[in-house]
């Protein structure tokens, strides 16, 4: 399960998402992540989340979007919603990183899963290959990070006290 400081990134694609309120931690709530698109960066294409809700918010930059068909430029302080069943596509249609608030409902732990394989295996890549669904190596967070005081603001969220090894927080 995610959790906040988590991050996952793929160097192919041009992303990286730091979890501000994961799965582990939002107690029922949306999951949060700051999504960092690289100049010339994308999702992987088009694809359909069946129960998913998606909204992306624009931090800073601008960030390309297809969601049913229509496309739209979003810059900062704008947002765009994809819909459960929703055709959805993104990507940095700025030079400049795109900085994003990307908030996933329901909470799914099979979105991490997806995540974390996609993104160790690029997906497409995989696919071809033959390459099956879900591998244990790669079903778990990339790494662990500070997530960006100024990001958790936006987002109207407190850093949350973590204990430390030694149980002091």
């Amino acid at each position: 399960m995610s959790r906040y400081g988590d991050f996952y990134e793929n160097k192919v694609t041009g992303e990286r998402a730091v979890v501000l309120r994961g799965d582990e931690d939002g107690h029922g709530q949306s999951a949060l992540v700051h999504l960092t698109a690289w100049p010339h960066g994308s999702v992987v294409g088009e694809h359909i989340h069946p129960q998913l809700k998606e909204r992306f918010r624009v931090i800073s930059g601008r960030l390309g979007t297809r969601i049913d068909g229509v496309e739209r430029t979003l810059v900062a302080g704008q947002e765009a919603v994809a819909t459960a069943g929703t055709a959805r596509d993104w990507w940095n249609s700025g030079e400049d990183e795109a900085q994003v608030l990307v908030e996933i409902w329901p909470p799914d732990p099979r979105f991490e899963l997806m995540t974390g394989n996609m993104f160790g295996l690029l997906g497409p890549i995989g696919r071809i290959r033959g390459y099956r669904g879900i591998y244990p190596e790669y079903s778990h967070p990339h790494g662990r990070t500070k997530p960006d005081p100024a990001v958790l603001a936006i987002a109207g969220l407190a850093p949350p006290d973590i204990p430390t090894a030694g149980g002091e927080a």
